[in-house]
């Protein structure tokens, strides 16, 4: 088996330690490094995708309709494509023909910083094809990284793109002086939100709390920065990394499907309209 994994951000990083880990060849190509992307999408049947989700239309539009014929494709993309307003399966099924039987879908609380010091973290593995589940199961799989097989790939990508939308809430309630009693009711209220209208499973509630809760989630960040009074245009110049959340928000209608989900409705109005912050406590 051999695998090209697209990206080079800290998760990408991370990725590519725990395949080599299981003596997995792999092809690994980074925008830096000046080569042609199709010289690694050639080189593997199974491409691995590890680019953040504002990038990624950039990246693979401009490439031939017939460039995935024949491979798997795997995204840890934990976003929906700005761009299109679609999923990353979505996207490659409408854009490279790609059938379902051929892509999967990994997430889960992973903090890339955490992966790196070897503490624990867990992946839900989701794809309609059983044996690609299984292979790609085996290459993370890792005595500190748990991985659960699902067939669900629409509901995975759903929930990893969510629960950014969330962190930035609770980052905006801790910006303007939220404190725990505060923060643990909005997260309360989050939660009735998203098992009830989008079904949540236990990875992707696990995920949801690691990243409303760590100082490493970059979404959280943005959100108490906006939370201090720092304007959104300037809060995303000063972050250096990218926090994708804020490019959820732009696609909000397309991931909520007519569910009620006033928290992140809450969240976009704040983001994308102007509303005043402390309109985040008005839950319920």
């Amino acid at each position: 088996m051999k695998i090209s994994l697209i990206g080079s951000g800290s998760w990408a990083t991370e990725i590519e330690r725990l395949i080599r880990e299981h003596g997995v060849e792999l092809c690994w190509w980074k925008r830096k490094d000046g080569r042609p992307i199709t010289e690694a999408i050639e080189a593997s049947d199974d491409i691995l995708l590890a680019v953040p989700s504002p990038f990624l239309y950039e990246l693979l539009s401009p490439l031939d309709a017939h460039v995935f014929d024949g491979k798997n494709v795997i995204s840890a993309v934990k976003g929906f494509l700005p761009e299109t307003h679609q999923s990353v399966t979505t996207f490659l099924k409408e854009r490279f023909n790609v059938g379902e039987e051929r892509l999967c879908v990994i997430g889960g609380p992973s903090h890339a910083e955490e992966v790196s010091r070897g503490q624990m973290g867990a992946l839900t593995v989701a794809s309609p094809n059983r044996e690609l589940t299984k292979q790609v199961c085996a290459m993370l799989r890792s005595t500190v990284m748990r991985c659960t097989p699902s067939s669900d790939m629409h509901r995975l990508e759903r929930a990893a793109t969510l629960k950014n939308i969330y962190a930035v809430a609770v980052g905006i309630c801790r910006g303007i002086g939220g404190g725990d009693n505060c923060t643990g009711m909005l997260v309360a209220a989050i939660l009735k939100e998203v098992t009830r209208a989008a079904k949540f499973d236990e990875n992707a509630v696990a995920d949801l709390l690691a990243t409303c809760y760590s100082e490493l989630s970059r979404n959280f960040t943005l959100g108490r920065m906006i939370g201090q009074g720092i304007d959104v245009k300037t809060a995303l110049e000063q972050m250096p990394m990218i926090p994708e959340g804020y490019y959820a928000a732009q696609s909000f209608d397309q991931i909520r499907e007519g569910a009620k989900l006033p928290i992140a409705q809450t969240v976009c109005d704040i983001l994308l309209d102007g509303s005043p912050t402390d309109h985040i406590l008005q839950f319920e």
